[in-house]
C-alpha cells in the first residue's frame, strides 16, 4: 500500500486550540497559540477551542484562521472529540501534544495508530519559540516552510 503524499500547504490543520495554550513550563500562554497557528501560515488552519475563550484572544486568531467554539460545559473533553471530528472529515492533521486523543474514537472510524499518524506534536523553548514534530505519514519538506 503506497502512502499518500501531502503538501503542507494544501493541507487542514486543526489545532487543540486549549492545548497549544501551554508554553515552556506548562502554563497557559495565549501568544503560544497565536505562535502555533502562525507556524502553520498558509495552510488552511481550523482552531477548536472551549467556548470560553477570551474575546481578545478570539479576535488576534480570526484575523489569521478559522475557528470553531466548542461548548465544554457537559463534556470537557468535546473540544478534543471534535479536534478528530473535523480531521477526519478533512483529511488532516491536527496539533496537539495530547498522545491520548485515541480515547475519545468510538467505532471504527479510527484507532490509536490513526491518531499517532496524523498528530503534530510542538515545544516551546525557554525563549518562547516553537519547533514541530511531525508524523512520518507527513512528509514535510522543512526548508520550504522556513
Amino acid at each position: 500500500m503506497k502512502l499518500k503524499t501531502y503538501d503542507l500547504n494544501e493541507t487542514t490543520i486543526v489545532i487543540d486550540g486549549r492545548n497549544a495554550e501551554r508554553d515552556y513550563g506548562g502554563e497557559r500562554n495565549p501568544d503560544c497559540l497565536i505562535k502555533i497557528v502562525q507556524g502553520f501560515e498558509g495552510c488552511r488552519v481550523i482552531v477548536v477551542h472551549a467556548h470560553w475563550i477570551k474575546p481578545d484572544l478570539l479576535k488576534r486568531i480570526k484575523e489569521i484562521a478559522k475557528v470553531q467554539l466548542v461548548d465544554v460545559t457537559r463534556d470537557p473533553e468535546w473540544d478534543d472529540k471534535i479536534v478528530l471530528a473535523i480531521c477526519m472529515l478533512e483529511d488532516g492533521f491536527y496539533v496537539s501534544n495530547d498522545t491520548q486523543m485515541f480515547k475519545h474514537l468510538k467505532g471504527n472510524l479510527a484507532d490509536k495508530n490513526w491518531c499517532a499518524s496524523r498528530r503534530i506534536g510542538f515545544q516551546f523553548d525557554q525563549e518562547g519559540d516553537v519547533s514541530f514534530q511531525y508524523p512520518n505519514s507527513l512528509n514535510v519538506n522543512i526548508a520550504s516552510l522556513e
